[in-house]
């Protein structure tokens, strides 16, 4: 996996066989406005300044991304909320607050990536309630970290992320 970290956000090292001929980009949230093209911009027109922040920075790691396959220029669409790729290649975009990120990859090698950002101790009991099968939430109680609560969300959202556009059907949390 090739890791480019942008904004002053420090390196990190993965082992060489860790997802290989794939790139992820970590980036801070800023107002990425003038890095969008005009489709992608269509599609945030009409919402908040701070969704419109990570939108763009989301947008922004994913293009950075794209370019370490070569590809420049290209306008991630958007259907069902999901990214629209280019030809041959699958990825994920996601943000949280402070940070945004993008992971792409090549369809010969991948059927789908998925990552997901979210800021630890995030998920509340009664969001947990929503999210994880009684199994999953004793589980957690026993390890007695609400941590994991949130790793288990993020985990599940990955895999939703990664999945779905393959199958093009909804996946329940639990």
């Amino acid at each position: 996996m090739n890791i480019t970290c942008l904004d002053g956000i420090a390196h990190i090292e993965v082992d060489d066989d860790v997802l290989p001929n794939t790139c992820l980009v970590i980036s801070r949230v800023a107002d990425y406005d003038g890095e969008l093209g005009d489709s992608e911009e269509s599609i945030i027109q009409e919402v908040a300044p701070k969704r419109r922040r990570e939108f763009t920075s989301g947008r922004r790691a994913a293009h950075v991304a794209l370019r370490q396959f070569g590809i420049e220029g290209f306008d991630i669409g958007r259907r069902d909320r999901a990214p629209i790729w280019p030809d041959g290649i699958v990825g994920s975009i996601t943000h949280s607050g402070k940070l945004a990120a993008g992971i792409v990859g090549n369809t010969r090698q991948y059927s789908g990536l998925g990552l997901d950002l979210v800021p630890v101790s995030s998920v509340s009991d009664r969001v947990a309630g929503r999210i994880l099968h009684e199994s999953e939430r004793r589980w957690v109680e026993q390890l007695g970290s609400g941590e994991w609560r949130t790793a288990l969300f993020s985990a599940k959202e990955s895999i939703y992320k990664a999945v779905n556009p393959i199958i093009g059907e909804y996946l329940s949390f639990n």
